[in-house]
This record gives structure tokens, sequence and C-alpha cells, in this order.
């Protein structure tokens, strides 16, 4: 009983990485709870349905590095990690080229009714990041304490802001989100 209390392994990190056939066969027979994982260099496809529903309502700690995921799979991911603490999205440039992720605000809503957990959020080495995605980003995490943007693009070049942002739009005070730069304007 002692080796299966939580407060033992709640450090511990899982870190999955290139062809995951071997350990999705571990952890469908396993036992253990465990509460962060790191996936590198992978395809978060369908084949982990069953995996996220196991694990995902007990995650607090999820790291996406570098993988291949859709729009709606990572919307479905998150919609289940009603505990997650810490999200991590560095270098997922095929899910942000499109611009497309997190677009709907009916999924908006959702997620940030469910992570309300949230407290950590990097999106690190992301050259597709905009203005647009990083407020949806941020509009998911309520009560973010933390935010890491290393590597990523920043404009803070006034006159190149002016090339996205036309001087009508930034006089007024309304201004609409770029699609194509982080600015933080």
């Amino acid at each position: 009983m002692a080796s299966k209390d939580l407060k033992l392994h709640s450090n511990r990190v899982v870190v999955l990485q290139e062809d995951l056939t071997r350990p999705l066969q571990v952890f469908k027979n396993s036992l253990g709870t465990f509460l962060h994982f790191v996936f590198k260099n992978v395809d978060l496809g369908g084949k982990l349905t069953k995996f996220w529903d196991r694990f995902c309502p007990q995650m607090q700690s999820l790291s996406i590095n570098s993988c291949d995921i859709s729009e709606k799979t990572f919307v479905d991911i998150l919609l289940k990690c009603s505990h997650l603490e810490t999200l991590d999205m560095s270098a997922c440039p095929d899910l942000l080229k499109s611009g497309r992720v997190l677009e709907q605000k009916s999924d908006v809503n959702l997620l940030s009714n469910t992570l309300v957990k949230l407290r950590e959020l990097k999106l690190d080495s992301n050259s597709y990041l905009s203005d647009a995605l990083f407020n949806r980003f941020v509009a998911i995490a309520s009560n973010l304490e933390d935010l890491s943007l290393t590597g990523c693009q920043i404009c803070f070049d006034f006159e190149l802001c002016k090339k996205y942002y036309p001087g009508d739009m930034l006089e007024s005070g309304y201004t609409m989100a770029s699609e194509r730069v982080l600015t933080f304007i």
C-alpha cells in the first residue's frame, strides 16, 4: 500500500518520445498514477484516445514538445485535464501554423472553465505565435502566474508594428489582434 501512495510518486515525470508502441502497452497494463507527462517528437493522433481518457483527469503537467498534433486533438486533450497546473507547448509549429488553434470561442470558454488550475504556460520556440494566438492561449488560463515565451519572435519596432496595425487602429484604441506577428499591442 505504501508503494502506491501518491505522495511517493508526485514528482515522477514520464517522458515519451519517438515510437510510442511499447510505452503505450506498458501504460495500458499499469495500475500506477502518473501526474506529469512530457511528449517529444511524437504523433499525438487518435491512437492515444484511451491513454488520454485514463491519465488526463489527474494530470498536473503536460509538455508537448515538437509534436504533431491537430487543433481538434489539442482541444480534446485539454478538455480532459481538469487538474492541469502546467502546460508546455514548445516548438509546435504544425499546431500554430494555420493560426486556427483555439479559434472557436466555444472551445476557449470550455477550456477556461476546465483549466482553472492552470498556473504556468510555456509557449517557447514557436515561430508562428501571433498576437491573436497569444490572446487565445492566455484566455484559457485565467489564473496564469508564470508565462514563458523564450525563443519566440516578438516585434518591438513601432514602424514595423504599424504595418500590421494601421495608424487609425492604434490611435483609436480599438485593435484587432494580428494573425501574423507577435507584438503585444
